[in-house]
């Protein structure tokens, strides 16, 4: 028995022997460890810690970018402007062209006596029928009987003339435009259709009258037209003797007459 004990000792003995041998050659024991290369584990270790100890960021909110065009070039519409022709002004002021005829008689009772009841003719054109203020020119004349002891029995007197005058209108842009006017003429009167002449008349007369009236007118798709009437005081004259109950007075009798005429013509 004592000697089964002595050999399981001394067996105990070797294998404790034969395994410290076996960790005294081990790889892990420091003495006998070679020295590794340092690895780069410390970077990664430390990237590891802070993006376990940073915390997570939010993604951003996507943005919604609108694009605004351009706006759009409108080109500037080129205007020129006209300049207004001589007919848009004729147009805009108005203008007419007419001719016509009347009667008329004189005021003074003994050139009554004397001559007829007279035919007048007008040639007139006026500037601003459709303004306040117009203008008109005219060439005027009248033919009439004259009777006296010493002429013929078919003798007239016949004047012609011209006449200026400035036209004031009551109403502007309307077809019928009442009118007064005013200005001053010039009448040249003559004794004709006969072979002698033995009385107090003479034969010819130059006067400076002064024409005032008033009328209507206007324009109608283009025809213009007058009406009118008139009072022509007369100076300078030197035609008829003025007589009293028969007599001469030894002075020369008014030519101041009354007349009505209407022209009708062309007009805008």
């Amino acid at each position: 028995m004592r000697k089964l004990k002595g050999e399981l000792w001394a067996a105990c003995m070797l294998v404790a022997m034969t395994t410290g041998t076996a960790l005294a050659q081990s790889p892990d024991d420091p003495a006998t460890a070679q020295p590794q290369p340092m690895s780069n584990d410390t970077s990664s270790a430390n990237t590891d810690a802070q993006t376990a100890t940073t915390p997570a960021q939010p993604a951003p909110a996507p943005t919604t970018v609108i694009v605004t065009p351009p706006p759009e070039q409108v080109p500037v519409p080129v205007t020129y402007e006209k300049k207004p022709s001589t007919a848009d002004t004729m147009q805009r002021v108005g203008l007419s062209l007419a001719f016509g005829g009347g009667v008329s008689d004189f005021t003074n009772q003994t050139m009554r006596d004397t001559t007829g009841t007279a035919g007048t003719w007008a040639v007139r054109a006026t500037l601003g029928t459709k303004t306040p203020l117009g203008f008109e020119g005219s060439y005027i004349g009248s033919a009439q009987n004259i009777s006296a002891l010493g002429i013929d029995n078919d003798a007239m007197l016949v004047s012609n003339g011209v006449q200026g005058a400035l036209r004031l209108n009551a109403v502007v842009g309307s077809p019928v435009t009442p009118f007064v006017f005013g200005g001053v003429a010039w009448s040249h009167y003559d004794l004709t259709n006969t072979a002698t002449n033995t009385s107090a008349i003479s034969g010819s007369d130059d006067l400076l009258e002064i024409p005032v009236g008033l009328g209507v007118g206007g324009s109608f798709r283009g025809i213009g037209y007058d009406l009118r009437g008139e009072m022509r005081f007369a100076t300078e004259e030197d035609l008829v003797p003025q007589l009293s109950a028969g007599r001469d007075v030894g002075s020369k009798a008014d030519m101041h007459r009354w007349g009505i005429n209407a022209t009708l013509g062309w007009g805008f």
